[in-house]
């Protein structure tokens, strides 16, 4: 199975609608080009739409051809406003790292972000927040809120679910558990009730002795959270390497969380772990391997919200995956 393909599935299984998909086949427009400068390379885009339908873009301009990446990575903002695409403007001025993003849309029309940052010596995870309307220029944004605590972020997810914001990031685990190497991570989470402008405190939901990685997070519509990451791997590091993937949930806003599901099958190699849900109780659990021996795609299903799971199971193709997923999601019994 190549890259393009698997990502290709995971794509469809985060944004999948499935009356639309069982309904009627899909039309897309025309691809068009976001403004970018042309002397440099883009990639890593993050994207949310507002309340009035326009579409937030923000992404990473870079050059590719500095073997040592050393070349400043700049954090870039550009918003579809029905009409074209607005000049990019600047939201983070050059940086020597990779800048890793999240990006959500509330109900208030407001537009939130999470950008790691290693300007300040380790990596640093910051938080700010704008009207979408007024999103246009960098001034308009507010001062970066500092919300990780040890200092080791890499990736970050954020959702918004009547007017809370849930953070989960990656950051330095806890020393306790002994942990394989001094930078190993564990997942951290986070609620604010006030538009970002104060934070729970931090919580590791699941020490390890390995790292953990490449965190999602879903908030269906009766409020329970969702989690899935990759552990065995640190992604700020390289330490390691992918293991199997944790599905882990919260039913009371985060204050305690079902025993996790550890996805070992078919070996020690899984990787890329994801998820959708139907908020029906329905949860669709997608993975792939990293071995030569192992090279379909597989997948698990829960009907009552994670508390029992069907035996795992694989694909051959990607039609009869997309099959499976779209009679699952919208028949959940």
């Amino acid at each position: 199975m190549t890259c393009r393909l698997l990502i290709f599935i995971i794509v469809f299984f985060i944004s999948i609608i499935p009356s639309s998909f069982a309904q009627s086949p899909i039309v897309w427009q025309n691809v068009q080009a976001i403004p970018s400068p042309p002397e440099t390379s883009t990639w890593l885009p993050n994207l949310t739409v507002d309340r009035n339908g326009q579409v937030h873009v923000v992404w990473v301009e870079t050059d590719y051809e500095d073997e040592f990446n050393e070349t400043p990575h700049l954090l870039l903002y550009s918003m579809w406003n029905g009409k074209q695409w607005t000049m990019p403007i600047e939201l983070v001025t050059a940086r020597a790292n990779i800048i890793r993003t999240s990006f959500m849309t509330d109900a208030r029309n407001h537009l939130h972000l999470t950008l790691n940052d290693t300007s300040f010596g380790g990596t640093q995870l910051f938080y700010r927040t704008v009207l979408a309307d007024e999103a246009w220029s960098a001034g308009n944004w507010s001062d970066d809120v500092l919300v990780n605590s040890r200092n080791g972020t890499y990736l970050s997810d954020l959702t918004i679910h009547n007017n809370m914001i849930h953070l989960v990031y990656e950051d330095l685990g806890v020393d306790e558990v002994g942990k394989e190497c001094d930078h190993c991570a564990d997942i951290f989470y986070r609620w604010s009730d006030d538009e970002g402008q104060s934070w729970s405190a931090p919580v590791d939901i699941y020490p390890q002795p390995t790292s953990s990685t490449r965190v999602k997070m879903y908030i269906d519509k009766a409020g329970i959270i969702h989690l899935v990451w990759d552990q065995g791997w640190d992604g700020l590091s390289g330490f390691g390497k992918s293991e199997y993937g944790i599905y882990l949930a919260s039913h009371d806003n985060g204050q305690t969380w079902i025993p996790p599901l550890e996805v070992w099958y078919p070996d020690r190699t899984n990787a890329q772990t994801t998820m959708a849900t139907n908020g029906e109780g329905g949860i669709l659990l997608v993975w792939r391997t990293q071995s030569e021996l192992y090279t379909n795609v597989y997948y698990m299903w829960s009907h009552d919200n994670g508390i029992s799971w069907m035996p795992p199971q694989y694909s051959f193709g990607v039609d009869r995956l997309l099959g499976y997923c779209t009679r699952r999601l919208n028949h959940p019994a």
